[in-house]
């Protein structure tokens, strides 16, 4: 939940860019969990439509979570995320997003109808990998992480 808190609180703050030089989203829900979608999770706290990873629904026929609707508008997602989504203030003067598809937390190829959740509209540059789980991916790419740091 890091990343998906840390981003609308730094965006809330008005918190002036010069401050925060580096963003580094790393393995975040940005656009909710697919997890969240199921009738059995939707009373679950972290689902909530507030300030949970509720994914929302497509306006397409049929359309669910794991599937790659074409043309899907997304609507009703949780309503923390979308703020945070629209708004266009930026976490950092440089920001990076990091995320595996196996990661067993974000499940589904790190997709919600479609997009990675792990991205944000704001991030300049991305690393996916496809062999990390959740911890790994924060764990094993201190490296990259270092490097973005320090440019």
């Amino acid at each position: 939940m890091g990343v998906t808190m840390a981003r609308p609180i730094i965006k809330g703050l008005k918190v002036k860019i010069l401050m925060i030089y580096t963003f580094i989203g790393i393995a975040g829900g940005n656009y909710g969990l697919c997890l969240c979608a199921s009738a059995a999770t939707e009373t679950w706290e972290g689902c909530n439509t507030v300030n949970g990873f509720a994914p929302g629904t497509c306006r397409s026929a049929n359309a669910t979570c794991t599937v790659d609707p074409e043309n899907c508008q997304v609507n009703n997602y949780a309503s923390l995320l979308d703020k945070a989504n629209k708004n266009l203030i930026r976490e950092g003067r440089k920001t990076y997003a990091i995320w595996s598809t196996k990661d067993e937390i974000i499940t589904n190829k790190n997709l919600v109808f479609g997009r990675y959740t792990s991205s944000f509209p704001t991030m300049d540059n991305h690393i996916e990998f496809h062999d990390y789980n959740h911890m790994d991916t924060k764990d094993k790419t201190v490296q990259q992480q270092y490097e973005w740091v320090q440019h």
